[in-house]
């Protein structure tokens, strides 16, 4: 049956000065054109195409190293670091050169705009915010869409199976679904326009063939790249065959990426490596195999279309046949060569006794070789055997085996960079297994061939693996961001000075100095004021328990929902709250008798710490930090607006280190709470077992009766519960209705999130409308009770505020907490099971309490 094509020629036409205008305009433009040709010919006769090559691989390489080392110096990512990894670039590329077939015939031009383009593309992945966020959309989208394959699985093998984790049912299902979706996309044409649009750019760019562009766009995998044009393969150049070949072990196929994911790996990682090696793989294939024939495909994109293929079923089933095949051709291939090599191994091991070497195996062997290129790319040097290793199981064996020693085996082993670098490496079909399925595949798509193809499949096969080191080296020059620990250089923009500083805590910010109140300085002993020990109903000399359980006391004796009819329960528990605070803490206690509270003792975080939570919140909560962050942001501007000097250039740029300095801290303490809290429901949850559930939900209700006693203990119980709740039945659906459960619970707590940040919003508005009214209050003239009532309504607006945005952090905080909790990979299915039903028993048991009755009026 005869195949059809799908073909988009390429003309190029010289463009060409007519003389069609008048005769006054001819002669008015001829001697600028005669100026033009002038000046273009003796150009062309000084910088002849070789030089031209030269100066334009000079102008990459200059733009690629100033690049490299713009970016500010930080621990993890060291200049010298960066020149290593730069100078094994250049290893890499002249290595190729110098094994090159036709050194002669190197086409400069392609091999510097593919380094350009590979540069440029980690650029926008690394340093942009919308490379990064982008790239990592496609990877949760990627490794989502492949996780449909379990239904089926589950549906076949049955739910214990598809469970199990094995490798065969984890990789093959997605293989399969990914195939059949591949020619569904075939059959709708879809495919063929995307290749066909996209390959014009590299045609251009790069000046390969079409056949070469359409293969090197699509590297769904080394054997399904082939089918892209099997037609044109028995008529291809020994060089275009190369650097197909080429391509398919520089990448990896979308088929088997649910399977890296599943090991660990990061998805994000892996589509970058596979985007950055397909202009590095034509590089590396034309400097060592240049194009010396004429190709048939040259300026034409030739995509193959089937004919034979019906309908959308159809193409489905195709899909699944070719699937099948190729996880077979997995699967025996994987079985045959680890026998292989295991038997190699035994025999290097028998030998290796007979001259005192312990376990002598291959990837021993070539994993001490490999030490230099792991160097190369930017390892840790402590890590250098490590990934030399890595680097040999993945061309011995296959990828899958390094990949799950990298995520099993070496695990905590390597350091954050050296598991960057080797996941970029490992990156690749490049090993001795695939060559026997490439050779296989193209040799039956093209029998003339097969002489050819196996000629040259080892050297493209090491081509493949210089193309992923190139990656990896190329990886390591882009530090991604500041993180706590590293050193951040600042450079003033007036004068070029370059200040550095440590991102490791927060810079102490200096305050204008105040006039404060000389007063005899007290002791422990005799303390300066005992207001605060009063409150309480304590002595001076009470232990740390006298004071938490008189604060316990005081706070459910004054507490404003017991008093509701007191206007000044508010302001008594307030300030019940603020003595706690200063008198729990050692080191403000011991401030606090020596100089009293008007002179210098703040309660970090003033009343909002325990005001709207009590005590009995925080081993659930954590602390609320709303209120020392509102403390902070106003001492930020009345230290900014106090200064009556102004600011240099210096001390901008020292202030805008402590504003990130202050952020990273904030973050630091957020994980901190958020880990704590962790700790904390775990030892809780760990109480339920189905034999004790009576016992456990009594240790619930009597702890719910205790926390609604505390402030706003109600509101807070019912908004923990719905947390909790909402957290269970979002977990729960994941797998119902092919995941449209856990999508629908998902958008519902996006929904709540968006209502409870336009109330908080709202509320915030008021609190500032009031304002606004109480200052135009005071410009017209009113009277003190007028003033006094204005004020009240300010206050109360503002403690709504205060409540509202409280009230969204811990609902922040407690999704964090749950999402940890119930996603805790160490944790097995049964473990877990047992973890959302307690979670929903205290959920539930939180969300039914009920304030208790207000005492009758007398």
């Amino acid at each position: 049956m005869e195949q059809d094509s799908v073909t988009i020629t390429i003309n190029q036409k010289e463009g060409s000065i007519g003389s069609t205008e008048s005769r006054s305009i001819e002669e008015v433009t001829r001697p600028v054109v005669m100026t033009l040709n002038s000046v273009s010919s003796t150009l062309e006769k000084f910088l002849t195409p070789k030089k031209r090559s030269i100066i334009y691989g000079i102008l990459v390489t200059l733009i690629i190293v100033s690049i490299v080392f713009s970016f500010p110096e930080s621990q993890d990512s060291p200049r010298l670091k960066r020149l290593v990894s730069l100078f094994g670039m250049f290893v890499f590329i002249i290595m190729t050169f110098a094994a090159s077939v036709h050194r002669q015939h190197v086409q400069w031009n392609t091999i510097s705009t593919a380094i350009l383009l590979q540069f440029l593309l980690a650029l926008f992945v690394f340093r942009t915010s919308v490379g990064h966020d982008l790239f990592r959309w496609v990877s949760a989208f990627v490794e989502t869409f492949l996780h449909n394959a379990y239904y089926g699985s589950e549906f076949v093998f049955g739910t214990t199976a598809a469970n199990a984790g094995t490798f065969a049912l984890n990789v093959f299902p997605a293989l399969i679904f990914f195939a059949s979706v591949v020619q569904m996309l075939y059959y709708l044409g879809t495919i063929q326009w995307v290749l066909s649009k996209v390959s014009v750019v590299f045609i251009y760019l790069l000046g390969i063939s079409g056949a070469e562009s359409v293969v090197a766009i699509a590297s769904v995998s080394c054997c399904e790249n082939p089918l892209l044009i099997q037609p044109l393969l028995r008529r291809l150049t020994k060089s275009e065959i190369h650097q197909i070949m080429t391509s398919g072990f520089a990448t990896i196929s979308g088929s088997v990426l649910y399977g890296y994911i599943s090991m660990g790996v990061s998805g994000q990682a892996l589509l970058t490596s596979c985007i950055m090696s397909i202009p590095c793989s034509v590089a590396i294939s034309k400097l060592r195999y240049p194009e010396t024939e004429i190709s048939e495909t040259k300026e034409k994109i030739q995509v193959h279309v089937d004919e034979e293929t019906t309908n959308l079923l159809q193409a489905a089933g195709k899909g699944a046949d070719i699937g099948i095949k190729i996880s077979f051709l997995i699967l025996a291939n994987i079985i045959s060569i680890l026998a292989i090599l295991y038997a190699t191994n035994q025999f290097l091991t028998w030998l290796g006794n007979f001259v005192n070497i312990n376990e002598l195996t291959l990837q021993l062997i070539t994993g001490y070789i490999f030490v230099p290129i792991a160097w190369l790319i930017g390892a840790d040097n402590k890590d250098l055997v490590l990934v030399g290793r890595l680097m040999a199981t993945k061309i011995w064996s296959n990828e899958f085996i390094a990949f799950q020693q990298l995520t099993n085996e070496y695990k905590g082993q390597l350091t954050l960079r050296s598991e960057l670098v080797s996941t970029y490496a490992l990156c690749g079909f490049a090993n001795f297994g695939s060559v026997g399925m490439q050779v296989g595949v193209m040799g039956a798509l093209a029998p003339t061939r097969l002489d050819d193809i196996s000629q040259l499949a080892i050297s493209a096969l090491i081509c493949g693996s210089l193309s992923t080191w190139l990656s990896a080296a190329v990886a390591e020059f882009f530090p991604e961001g500041h993180s706590m620990g590293q050193k951040v250089s600042v450079k003033c923009w007036a004068c070029g000075k370059v200040d550095t500083y440590s991102v490791t805590e927060p810079t102490a910010r200096s305050m204008p100095s105040k006039p404060k109140t000389t007063k005899t300085k007290g002791s422990d002993e005799k303390p300066v004021s005992t207001e605060y020990y009063e409150l309480l109903g304590i002595s001076h000399t009470a232990t740390q328990d006298d004071i938490k359980k008189a604060y316990r006391k005081m706070a459910i004796k004054y507490h404003p929902d017991k008093n509701r009819n007191d206007p000044t329960a508010e302001d008594k528990f307030k300030k019940l709250s603020e003595a706690y605070q200063v008198l729990s803490d050692p080191k403000l206690r011991k401030r606090y008798n020596e100089v009293g509270e008007e002179n210098g003792v703040r309660p970090d975080g003033g009343f909002g710490k325990f005001l709207y939570t009590g005590f009995g919140f925080v081993d659930i909560i954590g602390e609320i930090s709303i209120g020392k962050d509102m403390r902070e942001a106003l001492e930020t501007a009345e230290e900014e607006e106090g200064d009556p000097e102004t600011f240099t250039a210096e001390e901008k740029a020292a202030k805008e280190v402590q504003k990130v300095e202050a952020e990273q801290a904030r973050n630091l303490i957020r994980i901190k709470r958020v880990e704590i809290l962790c700790q904390k429901l775990i030892e809780k949850l760990n109480l339920y077992t189905p034999n004790t559930e009576q016992q456990f939900i009594e240790t619930v209700k009597k702890e719910a009766e205790d926390l609604k006693l505390e402030n706003h203990g109600v509101e807070l119980l019912h908004t923990i519960g719905y947390i909790y709740n909402m957290k269970v039945n979002q977990y729960s659906s994941k797998k119902f209705a092919f995941g449209l459960g856990g999508m629908f619970h998902s958008m519902k707590e996006k929904g709540y999130i968006f209502s409870q940040t336009v109330g908080t919003l709202r509320t915030a508005y008021d609190l500032q409308s009031t304002f606004g009214e109480l200052q135009k209050a005071e410009e017209n003239g009113i009277t003190e009770e007028e003033k006094a009532k204005l004020e009240e309504a300010a206050a109360i607006k503002g403690l709504q505020a205060i409540w509202r945005g409280s009230k969204l952090e811990i609902e922040g905080v407690l999704r964090d907490v749950c999402d940890e909790v119930l996603n805790d990979d160490k944790c097995s299915k049964e473990e877990i099971s047992k973890r959302l039903h307690a979670l929903r028993i205290i959920g539930t048991l939180y969300q039914s309490v009920i304030a208790d009755p207000e005492p009758a009026a007398h």
